[in-house]
């Protein structure tokens, strides 16, 4: 079946496309994951990334973070991990959450969070 371009679960370029293109949900959710504050005494205030994927669901809740490239310290990628899935991003819109149905999906994107102790960017 194809997907129209823009689509954040049928390829990594679909996440980009939307963010690229400014969409609201995708926008609101960059600026989720840039707001949250990771756990201060695991980073040790030294530069790290994270790479990561998200399954997320229509209600906005993570289902789960799956890693793809650690940051070479487990308690600190735990304490990434826990402040993502703490996280409540946005309801999906009408078009995404139709595509979600009852399910929770991955967006194939692979996110990028940097930063040193409490905060960072994703991108």
């Amino acid at each position: 079946m194809d997907r129209p371009p823009g689509d954040p679960f049928a390829s990594p370029d679909g996440w980009s496309d939307l963010a690229k293109d400014g969409d609201p949900w995708a926008t609101a959710v960059l600026a989720a994951l840039n707001g949250m504050t990771v756990g201060s005494y695991a980073g040790l205030g030294q530069e790290a990334s994270f790479k990561f994927q998200l399954i997320v669901c229509a209600d906005g809740s993570i289902a789960e973070v799956r890693t793809r490239l650690s940051t070479g310290r487990p308690d600190f990628d735990g304490q990434i991990r826990n402040a993502l899935t703490a996280l409540k991003l946005p309801k999906a819109p009408p078009a995404i959450a139709a595509q979600l149905g009852s399910k929770c999906k991955k967006i194939p994107y692979e996110f990028t969070w940097r930063g040193a102790s409490q905060r960072g960017s994703v991108h």
